[in-house]
């Protein structure tokens, strides 16, 4: 996983979301809901039924989830979390077969982690 480091003092997450359009073509995915959600004992459950890609989204189930947080994308597509500590993590956009994505963070971090691009809808075919 490369994460991208600034000095700045606040921990941060950012990510984009897109639809795939077609080709190498996308589409910029505004004002999409991102939940982040830990990957926690406590969550196993929650984790493991929204890792994966579903035709909607279990919003329900999400927000039961402990210490979870929750965002929307901007203009550009990009979404953020701040004040993230050490630990692992699901990333769920709730959209269409809204994708998902399971990470670790080690150590204390300064400045911006930037996580893959996800896609917020089935791949064409």
């Amino acid at each position: 996983m490369a994460f991208i480091y600034n000095n700045s003092q606040s921990q941060t997450l950012k990510g984009k979301v897109y639809f795939d359009v077609g080709g190498s073509k996308r589409k910029t995915a505004i004002g999409q809901t991102v939940y982040l959600v830990p990957n926690t004992t406590k969550n196993a459950s929650i984790i493991n039924s929204n890792a994966k890609w579903e035709a909607g989204c279990n919003e329900s189930s999400l927000k039961s989830s402990q210490n979870y947080k929750v965002t929307t994308t901007d203009k550009e597509g990009n979404y953020y979390f701040n004040n993230i500590p050490p630990g692992a993590y699901l990333i769920k956009v709730c959209r269409y077969y809204g994708g998902y994505y399971k990470f670790k963070i080690s150590t204390v971090f300064k400045g911006t982690l930037s996580l893959p691009d996800l896609e917020a809808d089935p791949p064409i075919k």
